[in-house]
C-alpha cells in the first residue's frame, strides 16, 4: 500500500490518504484534465472530455458519490446566469465537502469545482457555458454508469 498526499483546499492542512488501488491515480489524472481545459474547453477536445467524464463518473461511483450528494450544487450551477453567481457558489462547495468530511473523493471533486470558480474570468461568458457543460457532463455520467451504492 502506498501513500499520496494531497492539499485539502479548504481547511489548508496537507492529509495523507490511503491509495489502495488505481483509482486515485485515474481520479487525479482527470481532476488535472478538467483543470487544464474545462473553461476553455476547445472542440478538438471535446471527445477526449466526455471520454474523461465518463471514467470521473466511475471514479465517483467508486468513491460513493451519489447523484443526491451533487444535486443540489447542479441544480444551482444550471440557476445560475452570471459567472459571479457561479463564484457565490463556493461557500457551497465547501459545505458540501464539509458535510461528507470522510468521503475523499467528493472533497476532490468539491475543490475541483472551487478551482474552477475561482478561475473564471467575470466577464467571460464562454467560462459560464464550459463550467455548466461540466456539471452536466458529470451528472449525466455519473446517472449512465450506475445505481448510487
Amino acid at each position: 500500500m502506498t501513500t499520496k498526499k494531497w492539499n485539502n483546499h479548504f481547511s489548508g492542512n496537507e492529509q495523507t490518504i490511503n491509495n489502495k488501488n488505481s483509482n486515485n491515480v485515474k481520479e487525479d489524472k482527470h481532476i488535472s484534465f478538467f483543470q487544464e481545459n474545462v473553461l476553455d474547453l476547445k472542440n478538438e477536445k471535446y471527445d477526449e472530455f466526455c471520454n474523461s467524464a465518463l471514467e470521473y463518473a466511475e471514479c465517483l461511483k467508486e468513491g460513493n458519490v451519489t447523484t443526491s450528494m451533487i444535486r443540489k450544487i447542479y441544480s444551482r450551477v444550471l440557476n445560475a446566469n452570471t459567472v459571479m453567481e457561479i463564484k457565490h457558489l463556493r461557500p457551497h462547495f465547501a459545505y458540501t465537502a464539509g458535510r461528507y468530511e470522510k468521503n475523499f473523493v467528493l472533497k476532490k471533486f468539491m475543490n475541483l469545482l472551487d478551482f474552477l470558480a475561482k478561475n473564471m474570468e467575470e466577464n467571460n461568458e464562454q467560462h459560464l457555458v464550459n463550467f455548466k457543460q461540466f456539471m452536466e457532463a458529470i451528472v449525466a455520467y455519473r446517472k449512465y454508469v450506475g445505481k448510487d451504492n
